[in-house]
Protein backbone atom coordinates (compact mmCIF):
# COMPACT_ATOMS: atom_id res chain seq x y z
CA UNK A 1 0.00 0.00 0.00
CA UNK A 2 1.37 3.39 -0.96
CA UNK A 3 -0.51 6.60 0.05
CA UNK A 4 1.10 9.85 2.19
CA UNK A 5 -1.59 9.59 4.49
CA UNK A 6 -0.79 12.99 5.97
CA UNK A 7 -2.27 14.76 2.56
CA UNK A 8 -5.72 13.18 3.38
CA UNK A 9 -8.24 14.30 5.68
CA UNK A 10 -9.62 10.81 6.46
CA UNK A 11 -6.25 9.57 7.88
CA UNK A 12 -4.76 5.81 6.81
CA UNK A 13 -7.87 4.10 8.74
CA UNK A 14 -10.47 4.93 6.56
CA UNK A 15 -8.14 4.73 3.68
CA UNK A 16 -7.30 0.70 4.65
CA UNK A 17 -11.68 0.46 5.52
CA UNK A 18 -12.06 1.48 2.54
CA UNK A 19 -10.04 -0.46 0.68
CA UNK A 20 -10.57 -3.78 2.38
CA UNK A 21 -14.46 -3.35 2.06
CA UNK A 22 -13.61 -2.82 -1.87
CA UNK A 23 -11.71 -6.44 -1.76
CA UNK A 24 -13.89 -7.80 -0.01
CA UNK A 25 -17.06 -6.88 -2.57
CA UNK A 26 -14.93 -7.99 -5.11
CA UNK A 27 -13.48 -11.83 -3.40
CA UNK A 28 -17.30 -12.39 -2.83
CA UNK A 29 -18.08 -11.85 -6.36
CA UNK A 30 -15.48 -14.46 -7.57
CA UNK A 31 -14.88 -16.59 -4.45
CA UNK A 32 -12.06 -15.04 -3.95
CA UNK A 33 -9.72 -11.85 -4.45
CA UNK A 34 -8.29 -11.99 -8.47
CA UNK A 35 -4.90 -11.76 -7.21
CA UNK A 36 -2.72 -12.84 -5.35
CA UNK A 37 -0.67 -9.48 -4.77
CA UNK A 38 -1.69 -6.26 -5.13
CA UNK A 39 -0.15 -3.17 -4.80
CA UNK A 40 -2.52 0.05 -4.56
CA UNK A 41 -0.68 4.17 -5.33
CA UNK A 42 -3.29 6.47 -3.49
CA UNK A 43 -2.52 10.12 -5.21
CA UNK A 44 -3.73 13.10 -3.80
CA UNK A 45 -6.04 15.52 -6.16
CA UNK A 46 -7.98 17.89 -5.46
CA UNK A 47 -11.16 18.34 -3.87
CA UNK A 48 -13.36 15.23 -2.14
CA UNK A 49 -14.16 11.75 -3.73
CA UNK A 50 -12.67 9.23 -5.43
CA UNK A 51 -11.41 10.60 -8.88
CA UNK A 52 -10.26 8.03 -11.53
CA UNK A 53 -8.52 4.83 -11.47
CA UNK A 54 -5.91 2.49 -13.70
CA UNK A 55 -5.39 -1.17 -13.43
CA UNK A 56 -2.45 -2.99 -14.22
CA UNK A 57 -1.94 -6.75 -14.03
CA UNK A 58 1.47 -7.19 -14.21
CA UNK A 59 3.79 -8.50 -11.49
CA UNK A 60 0.83 -9.08 -9.37
CA UNK A 61 -0.89 -5.84 -10.04
CA UNK A 62 -1.24 -2.48 -9.38
CA UNK A 63 -3.83 0.01 -9.36
CA UNK A 64 -3.27 3.68 -9.01
CA UNK A 65 -6.06 5.73 -7.85
CA UNK A 66 -6.42 9.68 -7.69
CA UNK A 67 -8.55 10.32 -4.50
CA UNK A 68 -9.97 13.69 -3.65
CA UNK A 69 -7.58 15.01 -0.53
CA UNK A 70 -10.89 15.69 1.53
CA UNK A 71 -12.79 12.10 0.53
CA UNK A 72 -15.27 11.49 3.18
CA UNK A 73 -16.27 8.44 4.28
CA UNK A 74 -20.12 8.75 3.01
CA UNK A 75 -18.20 8.99 -0.43
CA UNK A 76 -16.01 6.00 -0.19
CA UNK A 77 -18.77 3.89 1.28
CA UNK A 78 -20.67 4.95 -2.16
CA UNK A 79 -17.65 4.78 -4.28
CA UNK A 80 -17.75 2.13 -7.16
CA UNK A 81 -14.05 2.78 -8.68
CA UNK A 82 -11.90 0.71 -6.53
CA UNK A 83 -14.40 -2.24 -7.16
CA UNK A 84 -14.13 -1.48 -10.84
CA UNK A 85 -10.46 -1.29 -10.85
CA UNK A 86 -10.23 -4.27 -8.95
CA UNK A 87 -12.33 -6.57 -11.25
CA UNK A 88 -10.33 -6.01 -14.30
CA UNK A 89 -7.65 -8.10 -11.88
CA UNK A 90 -9.93 -11.16 -12.66
CA UNK A 91 -9.75 -10.89 -16.81
CA UNK A 92 -6.14 -10.75 -18.10
CA UNK A 93 -5.24 -8.08 -21.23
CA UNK A 94 -7.47 -8.63 -23.95
CA UNK A 95 -6.07 -5.66 -26.05
CA UNK A 96 -7.56 -2.89 -27.28
CA UNK A 97 -9.65 -4.27 -29.96
CA UNK A 98 -11.56 -6.44 -26.68
CA UNK A 99 -11.68 -3.53 -24.01
CA UNK A 100 -14.78 -4.02 -24.10
CA UNK A 101 -15.42 -6.82 -22.65
CA UNK A 102 -13.00 -5.74 -19.74
CA UNK A 103 -14.74 -2.68 -18.95
CA UNK A 104 -17.73 -4.33 -19.59
CA UNK A 105 -17.39 -6.94 -17.16
CA UNK A 106 -15.63 -4.30 -14.42
CA UNK A 107 -19.11 -1.81 -15.31
CA UNK A 108 -21.32 -5.15 -14.71
CA UNK A 109 -19.70 -5.98 -11.43
CA UNK A 110 -19.27 -2.65 -10.14
CA UNK A 111 -23.19 -2.26 -9.62
CA UNK A 112 -24.26 -5.45 -8.09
Amino acid sequence: MEFPETQFVTGADSLLVWIRRSMNIVSAYYGRFPSRTLRIKLVADDGGGVHTGTTWGKEGGLIRLKVGQDVTDTQMLNDWVLVHEMTHLALPDVGEAHAWLSEGLAVYIEGI
